[in-house]
């Protein structure tokens, strides 16, 4: 018996899955011919159709061609819609990462004498902490700006009465390579971002 079917309901089924035609043969259990003819003529036996309607986990009626307006059940325009939202979703997925890293070259010292020298990766617009014994605590935020400067915003902290004691936060703009200085009492923190 020749039934009628949405040739758009089977195209976008298939599309959903993005199955090609011949996978499609492969796992209905049906030849390329016959779904090449399916989808040109919306002509298939009863067989082909259970077949169809099995593989794309639809009943028969969802794929049967309607001779009122187009329309598609709730199940189709449900898988429909959760196809279109995987695709959207696998974009988002494999979008590349827009945060930047700015290598910031840090030394501290102390009356001149060095106290730490470090190379910290820090994410745009993310804080990186360092820590001097249980004395200095310091955090910064890196971003680079539009005129291709590089603004870094420090926190200092004193530890040593066992608190977090705030004691600068001071903002400084410097350029890749060249190197800022922030100087608080007997101390000399100095940024170089590496770009």
């Amino acid at each position: 018996m020749e039934m009628q079917v949405n040739i758009n309901v089977i195209k976008t089924q298939r599309n959903i899955r993005a199955w090609s035609q011949t996978h499609l043969a492969e796992v209905s259990g049906l030849s390329l011919r016959t779904i090449q003819r399916i989808e040109k003529t919306g002509g298939a036996s009863l067989e082909s159709v259970k077949s169809l309607a099995s593989v794309f986990e639809v009943e028969i009626k969802d794929i049967q061609r309607s001779d009122k307006k187009t329309d598609y059940s709730l199940n189709s325009k449900l898988v429909t819609l959760f196809g279109a939202v995987g695709i959207i979703l696998s974009g988002l997925v494999m979008m590349p990462a827009t945060a930047r890293s700015i290598m910031v070259d840090l030394e501290l010292t102390e009356n001149d004498k060095d106290l730490a020298s470090i190379q910290i990766l820090n994410e745009e617009n993310s804080e990186s902490e360092m820590k001097i014994s249980d004395v200095l605590k310091i955090t910064f935020t890196s971003s680079k700006e539009s005129d291709g400067t590089v603004l870094i915003s420090a926190k200092l902290y004193d530890l040593s009465d066992g608190k977090e004691v705030l004691i600068s936060s001071p903002s400084i703009k410097t350029k890749h390579k060249e190197t800022a200085e922030i100087r608080f009492g007997n101390y000399s923190l100095s940024f170089t971002p590496n770009l």
